[in-house]
């Protein structure tokens, strides 16, 4: 692997890994979701725009790619934003529990469309894993945390 290639992977994973942690921390700090989410998107809008500049990619899209870009963004940016909500209301390792339902909703998919086996096993491991995992956080489902449980499994589903 060429060493511009290990570079942009080792920058890559580890801003990937910053954000959970600096979501985190801004949020433990007072700020507000949309305000995380926007800077967010505004910081990463423009280290998208110096890279393309240095390596000459052109920024205008085809109508149609256009569209499609729009049709793919506008979901990504409220499952980002229920998840920075709910990030504000219940324990940050909770919520990202929560958000990360999804391998369990796709057995159950891959089940309900018969493209896997059922099996108990598989399910009760599912269930043991997820309530174990809850147990070690020691979550405490009150009515105040509901609406971060809620925006936790929206933003899963999108």
């Amino acid at each position: 692997m060429h060493a511009p290639t290990r570079f942009h992977l080792l920058a890559f994973a580890t801003s990937f890994a910053m954000v959970g942690i600096c979501t985190g921390l801004a949020l433990g700090a007072g700020a507000n979701p949309l305000t995380v989410v926007t800077l967010r998107t505004v910081g990463t809008v423009l280290l998208f725009v110096l890279y393309f500049r240095v390596a000459g990619v052109r920024l205008r899209l085809p109508p149609r790619e256009r569209l499609i870009a729009l049709a793919l963004g506008l979901p990504l940016c409220l499952n980002n934003y229920l998840l920075n909500t709910a990030m504000a209301e219940i324990p940050v390792p909770l919520a990202v529990l929560i958000f990360y339902l999804w391998p369990a909703m796709t057995s159950l998919a891959s089940w309900l469309l018969g493209k896997e086996h059922f099996r108990w096993r598989s399910l009760a491991g599912l269930a043991a894993a997820f309530g174990g995992l809850a147990l070690a956080l020691n979550v405490d489902f009150t009515a105040a945390q509901s609406h971060g449980v809620w925006c936790a499994l929206g933003g899963s589903v999108l």
